[in-house]
């Protein structure tokens, strides 16, 4: 009827507090960001209080921390509430690490089920037909094949060693335990991270995995 009671301005200052925007509250829809407008939608759904709330992209015109904020917020109200969240998204990540069941439509199926089941089953490979995107079941991620440069013996351990290995993938060098006349080594030491590059003619150290790319390139 448009008016609202006393228990309706409550659950509306509940749901605004809840994705955080109590500071627009006096803002008109076209004074606000894009960004704000998507969570003001949100709260606007949390306040109706449905047992089902169907949302369309929902992190849309978010940043990447307000992105997962408002995932927790949806994930809580999962969980702690009870209430049945349904969202649409293009974003694959996203989905992999929060959702609990995935309804993925192609253009001749449609396949579901939990995240980690579509990766082992291979539907991630029919999401994009003719393309040389490939789905990489290991990492979770979407990549485009690229032609080897030349094999790099890489050793190591710990964190470090996990990002320069993929850092070098990028660069479409290719990873190898043996075989190689330019060996890597990552060395962790107290309070920072040096990359030991070793040739047949020479040694050096770099500080930084953009140095050592940098090296790489020119010797090859």
């Amino acid at each position: 009827l448009g008016k609202l009671t006393g228990e309706d301005h409550e659950l509306v200052g509940q749901a605004m507090e809840m994705v955080n925007i109590s500071n627009l509250a006096d803002k008109n829809v076209s004074e606000i960001s894009d960004g704000e407008r998507q969570r003001a939608m949100i709260a606007r759904t949390i306040a109706q209080d449905t047992d089902i709330m169907v949302l369309d992209e929902p992190t849309a015109f978010l940043d990447l921390p307000n992105r997962y904020e408002v995932l927790q917020l949806l994930r809580h109200l999962s969980e702690e509430k009870g209430k049945l969240v349904i969202f649409s998204t293009h974003d694959l990540e996203m989905v992999l690490n929060e959702a609990d069941k995935i309804w993925m439509m192609t253009k001749d199926e449609l396949m579901e089920g939990a995240p980690e089941d579509l990766v082992l089953n291979g539907s991630f490979n029919h999401l994009f037909p003719g393309s040389k995107a490939v789905f990489n079941k290991e990492s979770g991620n979407f990549s485009y094949p690229r032609k080897g440069r030349r094999e790099i013996i890489l050793t190591g351990t710990g964190t470090a060693f996990e990002w320069t290995k993929k850092a070098l993938k990028r660069k479409a060098y290719i990873p190898v335990s043996t075989g190689s006349s330019i060996k890597i080594h990552v060395n962790k030491t107290t309070g920072s991270t040096e990359w030991v590059i070793s040739t047949k003619k020479e040694e050096l150290k770099v500080y930084s995995i953009l140095e050592l790319i940098r090296v790489c390139q020119d010797m090859v």
